[in-house]
């Protein structure tokens, strides 16, 4: 047994080394030098931020009893989504900054009430402190470092206009003003909600640090994972190597106002919490499970077949009816406000990338070779396909919740498969692929993990 854990940690150290190497060996490229340069100028903001939603997260941990902190932040950044949904008939008259205020004071009033924690003072003093200095630093011409690239049409055409309006404005106007009606504007949320924390600016400007805190996030969940030292740091090392190389990633999770890094991070953090239940999930966490629909298209596919997952194991009817709301309430808010349904655009006529045939085998040819081109994280993905080859009762897992991450990941490739060869027409988009399979960036840790310590 312990002959074989070490032989899966020697893989994984293997698999790391040459990744590494090309980190390091990257430094003389202009476009790899431009990735640190941009972090490194805006992390004293973002570790601001890392620190002022961690120890939010932290004290709802506590005070509520929830697993990790890494689903406990994204319980911050999801709750007011969801408020915001149910009731846009009320919020929708609101500004969003007035919302976001009483929100927080709302929560940290609910959370310090349930502490008995003896820090609870400091907690809330050094919570105000840096929400004090944030607002400070990104006043300051020295620190608001606004860079963005935009590399793809998606921002300009939706998630800048849409998180502007949610900033400025409400989750209401950004709605009946979308360019893509019914398209799932979570990420844009939790980006608008993040930016009103950390300044006090009326007009939305875009500041890195929104984005480069879902970075720190990542390496939170590392080092939540209940494993070895040695692993902890086998990991850090591989994907600090990873994301200042691959200037794509970096761009799409990171370093825009794409929608892979907030909607992947909530997803992530609310399938991890999953996976530390076995016997009995909480009501509220189905609930924030189904509200992933909102997240982005391809993770919407998935939390419904998670869903499913959860339902058909447990066989509870309160699962099935709080899985539900979401779905009834973007048909009620479509009607109510004469909105978009929930991701409408892909079932109109105006969606151009519909197959119009049965099938387009050439696109599975096309998408390998896409997924190719990013050496680095080809690597990860062949070592995760090697494990679960090699792993046993690949049936059992599916519906083991300890397992989640893994079946999780295989499900989104699947997805993406079969979309793109049944559904999208050939060679539409076919570049888009590559970042949907990473849809699920934020379990590859876990998934590692649990392959390198599992006794099989």
């Amino acid at each position: 047994m312990v002959n074989k854990i070490y032989f899966k940690e020697i893989i994984l150290g293997l698999a790391t080394f040459p990744i590494l190497i090309n980190f390091l060996l990257s430094f003389n490229e202009e476009v790899k030098y431009q990735i640190l340069k941009y972090f490194i100028s805006s992390l004293p903001l973002t570790i601001l931020l890392f620190l002022f939603f961690y120890i939010a997260g932290v004290m709802i941990k506590e005070a509520f009893n929830l697993k990790t902190i890494t689903f406990s932040i994204s319980v911050v950044f999801s709750s007011l989504f969801i408020f915001d949904n149910i009731f846009l008939f009320i919020s929708g008259k609101f500004n969003f900054r007035f919302l976001v205020y009483l929100y927080m004071v709302i929560l940290y009033l609910l959370t310090l009430n349930r502490l008995k924690n003896s820090k609870k003072n400091l907690y809330v003093a050094t919570s105000i402190t840096l929400f004090l200095f944030m607002n400070i630093l990104s006043s300051s011409e020295y620190f608001f470092d606004n860079h963005l690239d935009l590399f793809t049409s998606d921002e300009e055409r939706l998630w800048i206009p849409t998180t502007q309006l949610i900033y400025e404005q409400n989750y209401l106007t950004a709605l009946q003003s979308s360019n893509i009606e019914g398209y799932g504007l979570y990420p844009s949320y939790i980006k608008s909600f993040i930016s009103v924390v950390s300044t006090y600016s009326n007009s939305f400007v875009y500041n890195a640090s929104i984005s480069n805190l879902f970075l720190l996030l990542f390496f939170l969940i590392i080092y939540e994972i209940n494993t070895k030292k040695k692993i902890k740091l086998i990991l850090t090392i591989l994907f600090i190597s990873i994301f200042f190389t691959n200037n794509w990633i970096n761009y799409l999770f990171f370093n825009s106002l794409l929608g892979e890094g907030p909607a992947g991070y909530i997803f992530g953090a609310t399938i991890i919490e999953l996976t530390k239940y076995e016997k009995k999930v909480p009501n509220y966490l189905i609930l924030f499970l189904a509200f992933n629909i909102y997240g982005k298209n391809f993770l919407t596919v998935v939390t419904i077949f998670v869903i499913l997952i959860v339902i058909f194991k447990f066989k509870k009817i309160n699962y099935i009816l709080i899985s539900i709301i979401p779905f009834l309430i973007t048909i009620f808010n479509s009607i109510f406000f004469n909105i978009g349904y929930l991701w409408e655009f892909y079932f109109s006529n105006d969606n151009n990338q519909k197959n119009t045939n049965y099938w387009s085998p050439n696109n599975f040819i096309e998408i390998v070779k896409e997924f190719y081109i990013d050496k680095t994280l080809t690597i990860v993905f062949i070592l995760i396909f090697l494990f679960y080859i090699f792993s046993k009762n690949k049936l059992k897992k599916i519906f083991n919740l300890q397992n989640l991450n893994e079946t999780v990941f295989f499900i989104n490739i699947f997805v993406v498969i079969v979309v793109y060869v049944l559904l999208v027409n050939e060679y539409t988009a076919i570049q888009d692929s590559y970042r949907y399979f990473i849809n699920t960036l934020f379990l590859i840790p876990n998934i590692l993990t649990e392959y390198t310590t599992q006794k099989q």
